[in-house]
């Protein structure tokens, strides 16, 4: 996404459409950059991490 970070996209995507469930998936081990607001699954995680992550959205 050249110019765009996956949190502008997620404000964006909100922005538009409130009800819309959204997770940042990250492999950078620090949050800068990522509103800390936002649900967050860092890489690499495993499918039970996952699965937590996307029960958490409700």
């Amino acid at each position: 996404m050249p110019g765009m970070s996956g949190s502008t996209l997620a404000r964006t995507v909100l922005a538009d459409r409130p009800a819309v469930k959204v997770i940042v998936v990250s492999g950078y081990a620090e949050s800068e950059g990522i509103e800390p607001d936002l649900p967050r699954l860092t890489k690499p995680f495993r499918n039970a991490d996952l699965a937590d992550s996307l029960a958490a959205l409700g």
